[in-house]
């Protein structure tokens, strides 16, 4: 099931700054929702992001869970670091403290929701493609396959 989240107003957490992370930001940016990412190095965009105002960037070595305390009230969680245990504590903590939809980019069984694999024209027209989190590469090779011929098809 493909479902396109109403996350006007929210708060969204990414954690980690690799290409990983990139992905998800940019699926975000067009939400209208405030847009956390906490990570020790993050990837040139995200930087960009945050120094356009577009994001907020919580720079800092992620040993533990504590960085949470600084958060009162989050509505979506992305664990996106190259820690597969780490990403787990994460998403069963977000779970646990702040009943909100979370996700492992490495571990589906986890997740709550599958992150498909997007086509996104002009924020207007958005086309998703997911094998349910069972093969995010032939996601990725359809889209690419897809993507100009959708563009073009739309005048």
């Amino acid at each position: 099931m493909i479902v396109d989240l109403n996350l006007t107003g929210k708060r969204a957490l990414v954690v980690g700054g690799g290409n990983e992370s990139c992905r998800k930001v940019e699926a975000l940016l067009s939400q209208q929702c405030e847009i956390i990412v906490v990570a020790e190095k993050v990837e040139q965009s995200i930087y960009d992001h945050a120094s356009s105002g577009k994001i907020t960037l919580d720079k800092r070595k992620i040993k533990n869970l504590d960085f949470f305390k600084k958060y009162e009230q989050l509505d979506l969680i992305f664990a996106t670091t190259d820690n597969r245990d780490l990403n787990r504590k994460i998403v069963l903590f977000g779970k646990n403290k702040y009943g909100c939809y979370v996700y492992a980019a490495d571990d589906p069984q986890v997740s709550d929701f599958s992150h498909p694999s997007v086509i996104n024209i002009e924020d207007t027209i958005q086309v998703g493609i997911s094998t349910g989190g069972r093969s995010p590469l032939m996601s990725k090779s359809l889209r690419i396959q897809l993507e100009p011929i959708i563009k073009n098809s739309i005048s």
